[in-house]
């Protein structure tokens, strides 16, 4: 039986879903585009996922856990949704 590697990355959370994409009007018409902390985010992520870029095919077995910074409620499907 052969063992996989195992990797383990810790991602800062993302920007929450209402900070994500901003409001624009261009040409008459409303257009919604990536907020820059959150194309600041996607960077981070890509730079510290970088390792791993090598595992473009077959399965991938993925732990999640989140942590949030306090003890405030929050909506756990946010930091997911990105």
């Amino acid at each position: 039986m052969e063992i996989d590697p195992t990797y383990l990355f810790t991602l800062p959370l993302p920007p929450t879903s209402n900070h994500r994409l901003i409001p624009i009007v261009r040409h008459g018409r409303l257009r919604l585009i990536t907020a820059p902390s959150m194309r600041k985010w996607k960077a981070e992520a890509a730079s510290l996922l970088e390792p791993c870029e090598h595992f473009t095919t077959g399965k991938v077995r993925l732990d999640l856990s989140i942590v949030w910074p306090d003890r405030r409620k929050r909506d756990l499907d946010g930091p997911v949704k990105p």
